[in-house]
């Protein structure tokens, strides 16, 4: 019942809020979140915004893997202020999560910190912690990471998920992340990891059939763009569908900085 695999997003309005997502076992049914102001001292507690989550039941079966269901929440933090730290926690009734904090964008002029990672996939429980670690203790005020695909090495493993947002803890529950899927987030026909859209709460702004795998968002004087580029490559409806939707993005974009983000590149830098 207590709370694990808490992560925070990006939305589409940084500035104003925030999204956190997190797992329990079936008997949470329902969830909630608090959130207020970084304050000093203990008495913030009386004096918090109650934000009730949204549940979405996860039946896990994979080979080699226990079997078990599980309940994914969310929640969008709204109404927030610029450049201005919270706190917050998630769970319900007695049972809780420590308190976290985090930092909303500010304004265009304001320098920007990002955090980029490229394929954890392996070693996610040996290895990959010393990256994502180092990289906190690096840029301890970034205001985000980027994960640019393949988080995980096999799609549908829980285990893979699991060990990934273990080694990230509580970086993942105060650095915002935002992450574009990978060829190995992609199962048997071109289907998304089922963790995917459970776990992670991104915005929903690109290309029907692409929900919140194709979308962007803008962060002060940035236009930050996800390509779903595995679909990209396998289903040319959806490549046409993407770079169309890319251009009318593009063309759209009244920020100074433009950073398209995919998986696999346009232009493979190898040899013919």
């Amino acid at each position: 019942p207590v709370p694990d695999r808490i992560i925070l997003n990006l939305t589409g309005q940084p500035e104003s809020s925030m999204a956190a997502t997190w797992r329990t076992d079936m008997t949470i049914e329902s969830a909630i979140a608090e959130l207020t102001l970084v304050q000093d001292g203990p008495r913030f507690q009386d004096s918090v915004y109650t934000f009730q989550a949204t549940t979405e039941l996860y039946s896990h079966s994979y080979e080699g893997e226990p079997k078990f269901d599980a309940n994914y929440h969310s929640v969008v933090f709204n109404n927030l202020q610029p450049s201005t730290v919270y706190q917050y926690r998630v769970g319900g009734e007695k049972i809780w999560s420590e308190w976290f904090q985090f930092r909303t964008a500010g304004e265009k002029k304001d320098a920007v910190d990002i955090i980029y990672f490229g394929d954890a996939q392996n070693g996610l429980k040996t290895l990959w912690p010393r990256i994502i670690r180092e990289s906190f203790r690096a840029c301890p005020n970034a205001d985000f990471s980027l994960y640019a695909g393949d988080l995980i090495n096999r799609s549908g493993s829980d285990k893979d998920w699991g060990e990934l947002l273990y080694s990230g803890g509580f970086i993942h529950a105060t650095v915002p992340s935002i992450m574009t899927p990978g060829n190995h987030e992609y199962g048997h026909e071109q289907i998304i990891d089922p963790h995917w859209r459970k776990q992670f709460t991104l915005p929903e702004n690109g290309p029907a059939g692409l929900k919140e795998t194709c979308y962007y968002l803008d962060y002060q004087d940035i236009r930050l763009i996800s390509i779903d580029a595995d679909m990209a490559d396998e289903i040319p409806e959806l490549e046409t569908a993407q770079a169309d939707w890319l251009d009318t993005v593009l063309k759209t974009n009244d920020k100074k900085w433009a950073i398209v983000f995919q998986h696999i590149p346009f232009y493979s830098t190898k040899a013919s």
